[in-house]
């Protein structure tokens, strides 16, 4: 069995797999598969994928499903996984020769340390030179410390190359709303970092290319057509794990998705947290109609 699934969800990035197709054969260890799930793709992924094994030094598993968002085939990906650990790489990004390596020389040394995972740095080449994104480094390079402490309450919106136990990922599934393509992939990280801790280094072992019409480019809009997801994320995020001024953020975010979700007042104020929604109230109200109009009056 290997020790790294290194899994790829995708839709509709048959031309770029090759990239990282090419830089996981370039790893000077190859103690890892490549676990594919494909989200409904419409383009060749399926074929392009059938005619990398005979060139591959390591296995390659490819499913299908149907289209239901990324958070759905990660789900799928976790069931599937072979790997001790699960090292979610998106379809248009690499990773650096030592990627593998690395991930498993810590792992050897922090097995028995009962964490939820470890967590490294994403990069990116500026004037040919690779770079780590600075409001992503840690205070402290190599510790054992906290998710919420070291990527929210920092205050840090920087993405980290986070590799998480498969049973972590097996026992955290994200919810899947009917109808809703979209949710926070941070929520379930979060649900994670309130029970285990995780190894966080400065090494940068992923390196990033963000394109045009994938879910980072497409923002709040895409966040606000998936309510029910938004809603339970920011529950997960107004908990007293988080810093004061976290929580409002969260709450007026709450106030927000259940106004897209069509909720009235009496269904806002029930939830855990209604001393704080309260307060929020006018001003969560006044963001949706702000976001509201520029997203959505328009079209």
């Amino acid at each position: 069995m290997a020790t790294v699934t290194i899994f790829t969800p995708t839709y509709n990035r048959g031309a770029l797999l090759h990239n990282l197709h090419d830089s996981l054969c370039r790893q000077t260890s190859f103690d890892f598969e490549w676990l594919i799930v494909d989200d409904g793709s419409t383009d060749d992924t399926e074929q392009i994928i059938a005619a990398y094994p005979a060139q591959s030094p390591f296995p390659i598993r490819y499913y299908k499903k149907n289209n239901g968002g990324k958070h759905t085939a990660i789900n799928m990906g976790a069931k599937l996984a072979a790997g001790e650990l699960f090292f979610i790489v998106d379809s248009d990004d690499t990773l650096t020769p030592d990627a593998v390596q690395t991930i498993i020389s810590e792992w050897t040394q922090l097995r028995d340390k009962n964490l939820c995972g470890m967590s490294f740095q994403r990069g990116h080449y500026n004037n040919g030179k690779l770079e780590s994104y600075k409001q992503a480094l840690f205070p402290q390079d190599r510790q054992i410390s906290n998710f919420i402490t070291m990527k929210h309450n920092r205050g840090t919106s920087a993405d980290n190359a986070e590799v998480w136990t498969t049973e972590s990922m097996r026992r955290f599934p994200f919810t899947e709303y009917p109808g809703e393509k979209f949710m926070s992939e941070g929520m379930v990280w979060i649900r994670m970092a309130k029970e285990k801790d995780m190894f966080c280094s400065n090494k940068i072992i992923y390196i990033c290319e963000y394109l045009e019409g994938g879910l980072t480019m497409q923002g709040k809009k895409l966040r606000f057509l998936c309510p029910k997801g938004g809603i339970e994320g920011s529950l997960e995020t107004m908990s007293r794990h988080f810093n004061t001024k976290m929580r409002i953020k969260q709450t007026l975010l709450y106030i927000v998705y259940s106004k897209f979700d069509r909720r009235s007042v009496k269904e806002i104020l029930h939830c855990p947290y209604k001393a704080l929604v309260i307060p929020c109230l006018p001003f969560g109200y006044a963001l949706y109609r702000y976001w509201k109009h520029k997203y959505f009056e328009n079209e």
